[in-house]
């Protein structure tokens, strides 16, 4: 099965435009296919895992969309690619288990679509010209390096990191390469992450080897920390939550990985996690990449009620489109709304959230301005008399009733 009663066609899937592949290309060094359905959540990164070790025959099984959908999506990314001059790369896919590295991994059984996951494209100069000089057969050698840290094998790690010594004495990512290799080994060596060592593990990982890992393997950077993240996560507490130390939650590392259904779970494990902004962030962020829009912008707009100094476009990220959008449109009015009338301001534009209010399991706003607008919404949807809901917005806010009454004609 492919998803298809997640998601059916493509209207509701996430963009794949010149910004998105210029956006990977500036990250990562490369546009690939399979990298930008492990962003937008369509393809969720623990089942990545699963087929990187052999427990999925087949990546496409693991899409959370249908494949017309996704498969236009990556042709639209296949013509930025050409548009922007980039080169495509051939691209296989090995398991990471230790003793099958030669083994090739399965995208797809149909051809057309194994070719649209498969793509990666690069700059014509980033290309590899490994029969040349001692410097490419170097790069060639730092290639499988990355290669190895991601696939989580130490051993091999080691091996290829002393050949690029010999190879490449002079190399300036030599000390860094050591950095990664050891903790690679200090994962293996303390799978548990020992107690009363938590915070230091993650100020280590968070301040040391996780900017490295960025710099130095780049598209390799979160398959070589995703373990190191799962393992502080299990150390870290589940059903309680400091908002002093926000990081020192399960929710954080899972982000990192990112394991947006374990994110989830691990918020709505807190019994107050309504109530806190940084969770609630959290869990809309995991709802984005679950392809649950509606929810998660209904808890994004619970987080500016409780976050009422901070401008809504600063609590939304960016690849929230639609929601970001809304909150730059807001910000840009002659009407002077504060934050805390964005989640009923929001209503407006967005009246099909009114049909997303009764879920028990996602936090939604609970601010007297949200709760007059959704009785006036209810109210005209029901074909009632408004004059009772009208005067309560009045009462509640006088410029969310003419926001309503501007919008609606009167």
């Amino acid at each position: 099965m492919n998803g298809q009663t997640n998601l059916a066609g493509g209207s509701r899937l996430p963009p794949l435009d010149l910004a998105a592949v210029e956006r990977q290309i500036q990250q990562t060094g490369a546009y690939s296919a399979l990298e930008w359905l492990l962003e937008t959540g369509l393809l969720p990164y623990p089942a990545y895992e699963r087929w990187r070790h052999g427990g999925l025959p087949c990546l496409e099984d693991a899409l959370q969309a249908d494949p017309v959908g996704w498969m236009g999506r990556l042709r639209e990314g296949e013509a930025h690619a050409r548009a922007l001059g980039l080169v495509q790369d051939v691209q296989a896919y090995h398991d990471w288990r230790p003793g099958y590295g030669d083994r090739p991994l399965v995208l797809s059984l149909d051809a057309d679509r194994r070719g649209l996951l498969a793509q990666r494209w690069v700059r014509s100069a980033d290309l590899p010209q490994l029969d040349l000089f001692l410097d490419n057969a170097a790069t060639g050698v730092e290639h499988d390096l990355h290669g190895a840290l991601a696939a989580r094998n130490a051993d091999d790690a080691e091996r290829f990191y002393a050949r690029l010594c010999r190879m490449a004495p002079s190399h300036p990512g030599l000390g860094d390469y050591e950095v990664l290799v050891l903790y690679a080994r200090h994962l293996e060596r303390l799978p548990v992450v020992p107690h009363g060592a938590v915070a230091e593990e993650l100020e280590g990982l968070e301040q040391e080897i996780a900017p490295l890992a960025r710099e130095r393997l780049r598209g390799h950077a979160r398959d070589y920390l995703a373990p190191a993240w799962r393992r502080l996560a299990e150390a870290l507490s589940q059903n309680r939550f400091d908002p002093g130390h926000p990081n020192l939650h399960a929710s954080y590392a899972l982000v990192q990985v990112p394991d947006w259904e374990g994110v989830t779970r691990s918020v709505r494990a807190v019994a107050d996690h309504a109530e806190q902004p940084g969770l609630v962030s959290r869990l809309a962020m995991a709802l984005h990449h679950r392809q649950e829009p509606e929810a998660a912008m209904l808890a994004w707009t619970r987080c500016c009620e409780k976050r009422p100094e901070t401008p809504p476009a600063d609590l939304v990220p960016e690849n929230a489109l639609r929601l970001h959008r809304r909150a730059l449109e807001f910000e840009a009015q002659d009407e002077p709304l504060g934050p805390v009338d964005f989640p009923a301001w929001l209503l407006l534009r967005e009246p099909g959230l009114l049909h997303h209010l009764d879920r028990v399991d996602t936090p939604v706003p609970e601010g007297a301005g949200f709760l007059a607008m959704v009785e006036l919404l209810r109210s005209r949807v029901r074909g009632d008399d408004e004059v009772a809901a009208r005067k309560r917005l009045q009462q509640t806010s006088p410029l969310l009733l003419r926001a309503y009454l501007a919008m609606r004609g009167g």
